[in-house]
Order: structure tokens, then C-alpha cells, then sequence
């Protein structure tokens, strides 16, 4: 509740994201296990109508224990990724 008050009180809001949910996970099975949405793209009214097209993608852990997220202004970009050599291609359609 602190994290949303603070949101609105910088005039913020979620960009949301495409894939999945979750963006770290403590890598324990069962009971024990603990995964939730820790990472966050927010940006003002202003920015939003500069770059309606903006898309928050969380990637493939790859792995490890924390997703990376990337940001693409334009909706018209694909990107690959390679988990072997971890470097991130983007090519226009």
C-alpha cells in the first residue's frame, strides 16, 4: 500500500509487462519456495502520451533467480535472446 501511495503521490503508474509474472524467485521447492514480481517500470502521465507504444517484457531467468526486463519504446521490435551467450539482438520487423 506504502509503494502504490508513493506511486500516485509522484503522479506514476505501472507500465505493465508482457510474460511472465513473477521476476524473482528464491530457488526453493515445496513449502519453502518464494517467487513474486519485484521489478517495476512506472512513468508519468507525461512520458506515457510521448511513448504510447512502450512495452515492459520480462525475459527468460536463463537460469537464474531474477528475470530481466526490458523496455521497447516502439511495439514493432522483436527481440531474440540467446541464453547460451547472453547477449540481447533487436531487429526492426
Amino acid at each position: 500500500m506504502e509503494f502504490q501511495l508513493a506511486l500516485s503521490k509522484c503522479g506514476l503508474s505501472d507500465l505493465g509487462f508482457v510474460g511472465p509474472m513473477v521476476t524473482w524467485n528464491n530457488k526453493k521447492d515445496g513449502l519453502a519456495k518464494v517467487q513474486d514480481r519485484l521489478d517495476r517500470s512506472v512513468c508519468s502521465n507525461d512520458w506515457r502520451c510521448l511513448h504510447p507504444s512502450a512495452v515492459v517484457n520480462h525475459l527468460d531467468s536463463g537460469g537464474s533467480d531474477h528475470r530481466a526486463i526490458i523496455l521497447f519504446l516502439e511495439e514493432n521490435v522483436k527481440f531474440r535472446y540467446n541464453g547460451r551467450d547472453r547477449h540481447f539482438r533487436l531487429e526492426p520487423f
